[in-house]
């Protein structure tokens, strides 16, 4: 602790200055609230007051390294502390207080260490900007598992976290929460991936699906190793991966059926239905489809409806049954409209726009493509303005086809280059690899 008036420094915990006797003031080296000697933790923001520096690497070969790296540096746990916890820390202080207990108590607690693997192979190639915008969300998610369980972020690492449960806020389940804090950070990972995916960070995204399939590998605990392989079937849906959706919604249903998970029992179904159907066996993938609407009609699970019905509506397009189609999606909007769930509402719309193209709708063929191409349109607005650039690429080259058929292939192509252009990675994705080829026949 450091003395105002005679400069001097003292010992933590330390009332009077051992230079010159002066009474010491417990300063918070955050928010510059002064507490009172004794105190542990800020009265004003929950920080801790201790100023004993935490372990570290000393070499000049980790301190170069550090230098290097675009991850940001860590912050003090007051700049990341959620209100309402600091408030509980601090009730937690007054508790203590009351008890007289001054210097502290020992408790069984559960320390949570949790990163990011491979991060700086991640991002190595990137700027420091670049880099921020992809770590600073992943690892807000993070935090934000933690302090929902009411655990408490010791310190964030740059590219992880710190946390621990049952101290300073006591939980008698503290080992619980760890878990279930580890539960919703693989859940809240596997969203994430989806994001750079959507973003048109295909590579990248893919990189961290992989993680989460992994970790839950390793894990070894069924429900998370269900969700899992759903989630992995899910992301290689998006980046259109048939034989990869099959074989992890076939290893979801497996797992599911032995443990009886009936939700995760679903989603296997309608993926591995939609992968079947993408193998030209329709009919058994409509079937399958089916069935695992009728179970989250059964369980009232609406999260996702729209994804769900567009699944179907696609695989009724492959069989020419346009107007069943037509009304599935029909009813997908429906549900954004009721629920606001619209991150998927881009593509339902060019969806709309492929099947009315292929409608045997009474009246002039100039009229039919007109109301395709206010489909197209309208799911590249909705995708640029989410800037889901993945979803933007698919409505651009729907919209690129239909102005080939119309004869402007100048226009078709100018606007498919500039989508196109903005890639960086994931070339060797479906959508990209068909991207580049309708550009070359546009050029032709």
């Amino acid at each position: 602790m450091h003395c105002t008036s005679c400069e001097g420094e003292n010992p933590d915990g330390a009332k009077f200055c051992i230079e010159c006797g002066a009474p010491l003031k417990n300063r918070c080296p955050s928010c510059e609230h002064e507490n009172l000697p004794r105190a542990k933790f800020c009265a004003e923001c929950g920080s801790p007051l201790s100023t004993r520096p935490r372990p570290s690497v000393s070499s000049s070969r980790f301190q170069v390294s550090s230098l290097q790296s675009p991850i940001p540096s860590p912050q003090p746990p007051v700049s990341y502390t959620p209100k309402h916890l600091a408030q509980r820390l601090l009730a937690e202080q007054v508790a203590m207080e009351a008890r007289a207990v001054l210097d502290g108590e020992r408790k069984t607690i559960t320390a949570l260490f949790a990163d990011f693997k491979g991060s700086m192979s991640l991002i190595e190639d990137l700027d420091p900007e670049e880099a921020r915008a992809i770590v600073d969300p992943a690892l807000t998610l993070m935090m934000e598992a933690v302090h929902r369980y009411e655990g408490y972020v010791v310190q964030s690492t740059g590219d992880g976290i710190f946390a621990f449960f049952g101290a300073p806020i006591a939980h008698e389940d503290h080992p619980q929460r760890a878990l279930y804090t580890v539960l919703l950070m693989q859940e809240e990972s596997k969203r994430f991936a989806e994001t750079l995916r959507e973003l048109g960070y295909p590579d990248q995204a893919l990189k961290r699906s992989q993680e989460v399939l992994t970790f839950a590998h390793e894990f070894s605990h069924p429900f998370s190793l269900a969700w899992a392989s759903v989630s992995s079937a899910w992301f290689h849906q998006f980046r259109r991966e048939v034989q990869l959706v099959q074989e992890q919604a076939e290893a979801a249903i497996a797992l599911s059926t032995e443990q009886g998970f009936s939700s995760w029992l679903a989603w296997g179904t309608i993926l591995r239905g939609w992968a079947l159907a993408e193998q030209g066996r329709v009919e058994e993938g409509i079937a399958q489809i089916h069935q695992s609407l009728v179970t989250f009609r059964a369980t009232e699970i609406e999260f996702f409806r729209s994804y769900r019905l567009a699944l179907l509506a696609e695989a009724y397009g492959k069989v020419g049954q346009i107007e069943e189609g037509l009304s599935v999606l029909a009813q997908a909007l429906a549900a954004v409209n009721r629920s606001g769930e619209c991150w998927h509402e881009a593509e339902l719309y060019r969806l709309k726009g492929t099947l009315t193209l292929q409608s045997k709708v009474q009246g002039p063929k100039s009229q039919v493509e007109k109301e395709t191409e206010g489909c197209f349109l309208q799911a590249i607005e909705i995708a640029h303005r989410q800037q889901a650039k993945s979803l933007e690429l698919r409505a651009v080259m729907s919209l690129a086809r239909l102005w080939q058929q119309q004869g402007k292939k100048e226009e078709a192509r100018r606007m498919l280059a500039e989508i196109y252009g903005w890639f960086t990675e994931g070339f060797d994705t479906a959508d990209l690899k068909e991207a580049k080829a309708l550009l070359e026949e546009l050029r032709g």
